[in-house]
């Protein structure tokens, strides 16, 4: 495995998927997609702001050689 998923798996530690359906119930938002489901928009939003990705085209192609 690559050295970058350490930041991955510390957000999975420190917000469970229990804590976001609280969250999610607390404000009462419905998640409707289907490929891009909330803990899939964090881990974005995350690896977005500590790789200093450029946009999404731009994660998925580098995705392949950081994970």
């Amino acid at each position: 495995m690559a050295k970058n998923t350490t930041i991955f798996t510390l957000l999975q530690n420190f917000i469970s998927q229990e804590e976001i359906d609280g969250i999610l119930a607390e404000v009462q938002f419905e998640d409707k997609a289907r490929k891009c489901d909330v803990p899939t928009l964090l881990n974005y939003l995350v690896g977005a702001a500590a790789f200093e990705w450029k946009s999404l085209r731009y994660a998925s192609d580098v995705a392949i050689y950081e994970f």
